[in-house]
């Protein structure tokens, strides 16, 4: 993936982090909470970022279950 999408991914998931964020500490009224959910929305976009999740759907993932929609490796 190259910068400018990196960056962009970032610049979008701005807006759901301060809305989680406000929500976490309109239930809670935590900021250690606010944190925690701050990490969180971080790691997810360093993992977005990294490609973990389509590295994850083109291994398989999950028990492999890709094999099920290929007729070719079906078994008869």
């Amino acid at each position: 993936m190259d910068t400018p999408r990196k960056l962009g991914i970032g610049i979008v998931m701005i807006v759901p982090a301060f809305v989680l964020g406000a929500a976490v500490w309109a239930l809670l009224e935590s900021w250690f909470a606010v944190l925690v959910s701050q990490v969180i929305m971080a790691l997810l976009y360093a993992s977005i970022t990294l490609g973990w999740p389509v590295a994850l759907v083109k291994k398989g993932g999950n028990g492999d279950r890709t094999h099920f929609n290929n007729p070719h490796t079906a078994e008869h």
